[in-house]
């Protein structure tokens, strides 16, 4: 059902982002008040989008629909690029994302677009409940994963921020689908979607992610994947 009234909805949503899009474009001169209906109504328009999107995502995952093509990718570059595309997001609020060293020892087997996904959501999550003023650190380091197998050698990302944070009582529901935490029901909302995606690609991925509290304020987000997917299955 997900899946049918998703993609059943994205038709007429791309024409409403099309014609506002032409809209603020077409205006011959600046008409402030018409600029800012075409304006409001792209901004709701890429909102309900975004929704419509992580619904089909879901469905997908949930179906054992979605498709992955693992191949070798510097995990950093792959930060790099997500971070790059919300850069102006986080120029507007006013945080500073700080990124890990290049070192090139960081090649993992993974699809780069889904991890990308992940490493996108995370820092969007972080820019949208950081106050201006403070900064969002990635790093990147060594771990270990264990399965019946025995330890696998992997990789840890973490996304550690200077945000809202998230109470003790709640670190375990932030996965479920279609939950907000009471700290953020009234700050800047959300699908309640996007962490359950995360975390679905990431346990596909023979991995794992959980959050964490930042002792200085915040939260952390850690995800662990290994390095090599044929030594996992």
């Amino acid at each position: 059902f997900l899946a049918n009234i998703s993609h059943e909805l994205r038709t007429p949503m791309h024409h409403i982002l099309n014609y506002s899009k032409f809209g603020i474009e077409k205006l011959d001169k600046p008409k402030e008040k018409l600029g800012h209906y075409f304006a409001q109504i792209r901004k709701t328009s890429v909102r309900l989008m975004f929704l419509l999107n992580e619904l089909l995502d879901l469905s997908k995952l949930e179906s054992g629909k979605m498709d992955y093509t693992m191949e070798k990718y510097d995990l950093i570059a792959i930060i790099e690029d997500s971070a790059e595309e919300l850069s102006s997001i986080a120029q507007e609020k006013g945080v500073t994302i700080e990124l890990p060293e290049n070192t090139g020892a960081s090649l993992v087997t993974c699809d780069i677009y889904k991890i990308g996904q992940v490493v996108r959501n995370l820092l969007s999550n972080s820019i949208k409940f950081t106050a201006p003023g403070k900064h969002i650190a990635v790093s990147v380091s060594d771990g270990i994963l264990t399965n019946e197998k025995g330890k696998i050698a992997a990789i840890k990302v973490s996304v550690i921020d200077q945000g809202i944070g998230i109470p003790s009582d709640e670190i375990k529901l932030v996965f479920e689908k279609f939950v907000q935490g009471s700290l953020t029901k009234t700050g800047a909302g959300g699908t309640g979607l996007g962490l359950a995606i995360c975390q679905r690609i990431i346990e596909d991925h023979n991995g794992r992610i959980w959050a964490a509290q930042n002792p200085d304020g915040g939260a952390i987000f850690n995800f662990l994947i290994p390095y090599a997917q044929e030594l996992v299955e």
